[in-house]
């Protein structure tokens, strides 16, 4: 712990110089989803859509420029 942030992938750079893409079902995925951001943005996608009928597919990462600018895309798709 440094600062009082935990540092989740030691090693990698952060914001990502390439998208990074991460499927439902990775950890990855529930690491992020798990987050309060994570749900909260759940939570507001998913309430355009009928119950059950929808779920996040996956999420995209990544960043304009090198000031630290994250950008984060929630796929969304059909629940089967």
């Amino acid at each position: 712990m440094s600062g009082g942030l935990e540092i989740l992938y030691p090693g990698e750079s952060w914001p990502p110089a390439e998208p990074r893409h991460w499927a439902h079902g990775t950890r990855q995925y529930d690491e992020i989803m798990g987050t309060r951001i994570g749900r909260t943005v759940g939570y507001f996608v998913l309430a355009g859509y009928n119950r059950g009928t929808t779920r996040i597919t996956g999420i995209l990462a990544y960043s304009f420029s090198n000031a630290g600018s994250l950008m984060l895309r929630f796929d969304i798709g059909r629940r089967r």
